[in-house]
């Protein structure tokens, strides 16, 4: 695996497609990465692409893929990463990123009792009584710990760190807020400007881009520029950014090496240009034939219940008659599709020789705790059961199964003229003298306006058992 990966990048050169692009050493990173884990795959015992790429799905849902590491550590680049991700780790320039986020959240949602060895949760928004008696104590801790959070992530920088602040006065809810004592100068200083080392010129007086309605700045708007503090025991000072963009100078191209379009506008001569042109389309044309071949299915799987709706199969066991019978039902008793599941699990697990009510009752009981069944529920389920236990076909299984010639909830499989595949399950099926009867149970409440569909659903199924075994097979729709 780690061989054909390396050379399907050596042969498409695809290493220079990725380093072109922009970030381009971590994404050639990242695909080289790709190709150590294959290796690291095989070596540990690996014997398929299929369980590689499901090894790479499950690490990449389960948060432990991680990018490789970039080539160069020297590169110029921007990384994104979290606050706890970072410690430990120092950076030239640092950016603290989205001012809104909390600093704690809305209301406390644990409270930790080591003494007690109790843990109380909010689950489903219901705070158990430990949690809210107290919830003043969590909210502290919470903020506790974002502020060293935040002391974290206003060390990682070396050189020089970048605050997000409003210039009219200090944000108090978001995660940056235990930095803007140290950011914001006193009040009678705000509006004095003085010009910054290394910094330009900046000509208005107001840090705020642009304020509802025009409204001017206030006496405690920041001014941008250099700004003092000394009242500490150690001195320091920091600089106000003008929010114009004007003072920038964007769009200033890297001072050193060739990079990207430099690569590839160099002159050529039109017949070297007009024949790279021409494998280029030749590649892109079989690639695009190949593509529009390759989502063209080469079988077609379909459900029974599908191909029962569609009319082209409408053909299969045409031949074969179906038997329907509708049992009496109470006319109010429940329905939906959770009822319906609990009834053809119940058909499915109950003993056909001798069932007593008391076992049909424990089996009710066990499949309607998994559907989370109702009583009325369980207890309508179970009456069908019995009910349906004394028809003469019920009957004629139970005879059968006492001699192993009975099939319940089988997978079957046919295969059309055409090639398509369908599949499905069995609800019962028995052979008897005359061949296999195929049954099928329908809890519908009406059958009326889909008879026809259920009707060539049978019949599929009988079609395919006679097909596997030769012999014939009569169908059977029971409403119950």
């Amino acid at each position: 695996m780690a061989e054909t990966i390396s050379d399907v990048l050596g042969t498409t050169r695809a290493h220079v497609s990725f380093v072109l692009r922009p970030g381009g050493e971590q994404v050639l990173a990242n695909a080289l990465h790709v190709a150590e884990l294959a290796r690291q795959y095989e070596i540990e015992g690996g014997m398929s692409f299929r369980g590689f790429v499901e090894a790479l799905r499950e690490a990449a849902s389960g948060g432990q893929a991680a990018e490789a590491p970039i080539l160069e550590e020297g590169s110029d680049g921007v990384r994104l990463m979290t606050v706890h991700k970072a410690k430990g780790l120092e950076f030239p320039v640092v950016i603290l990123a989205d001012i809104t986020a909390r600093l704690t959240p809305f209301d406390a949602s644990r409270y930790i009792d080591a003494e007690r060895e109790r843990c109380a949760l909010r689950i489903g928004g219901w705070s158990p009584k430990d949690l809210n008696d107290n919830k003043a104590m969590e909210l502290l801790r919470e903020e506790k710990e974002g502020e060293r959070v935040a002391y974290v992530a206003a060390t990682r920088a070396r050189d020089l760190l970048v605050v997000p602040a409003l210039g009219d006065g200090p944000y108090t809810e978001g995660w940056v807020a235990p930095l803007n004592a140290a950011i914001y100068p006193a009040e009678d200083a705000r509006r004095v400007q003085a010009g910054a080392v290394g910094c330009p010129s900046f000509a208005s007086k107001d840090s705020v881009l642009m304020r509802p309605d025009g409204y001017p700045a206030s006496r405690l708007t920041v001014c941008p520029g250099h700004h003092e503090f000394t009242a500490s025991d150690d001195p320091y000072s920091l600089v106000w950014w003008s929010p114009e963009p004007a003072v920038l100078s964007l769009g200033a191209q890297a001072p050193f090496g060739l990079r990207r379009d430099d690569l590839i506008v160099k002159d050529v001569a039109p017949a070297v240009l007009r024949r790279g042109l021409d494998t280029y389309h030749a590649w892109k044309t079989g690639r695009d034939d190949a593509i529009a071949a390759a989502q063209r299915p080469s079988i077609n799987v379909m459900t029974a219940t599908a191909a029962a709706a569609t009319e082209v199969l409408v053909p299969i066991g045409h031949d074969i008659d179906v038997v329907t019978f509708a049992e009496a039902t109470a006319p109010r008793r429940p329905g939906g599709q959770r009822f319906g599941s609990l009834v053809h699990a119940l058909l499915a697990d109950m003993p056909l020789d001798a069932p007593d009510a008391r076992t049909i009752a424990r089996l009710a009981s066990a499949h309607g705790r998994v559907l989370g069944a109702d009583a009325a529920e369980i207890a309508a389920a179970e009456a069908i059961v019995l009910r349906v236990l004394k028809h003469p076909v019920l009957q004629a299984a139970a005879r059968a199964n006492r001699d192993g010639r009975c099939y319940r909830e089988m997978p079957v499989t046919w295969r059309t003229d055409a090639g398509a595949i369908v599949e499905g399950f069995v609800d019962l099926a028995y052979a008897d003298e005359s061949g296999f009867v195929v049954v099928d149970f329908k809890t519908d409440r009406e059958l009326d306006g889909a008879v026809d569909r259920y009707q060539r659903q049978v019949r599929i199924y009988a079609a395919a058992i006679a097909a596997a075994t030769g012999r014939p097979a009569r169908a059977v729709l029971m409403r119950v």
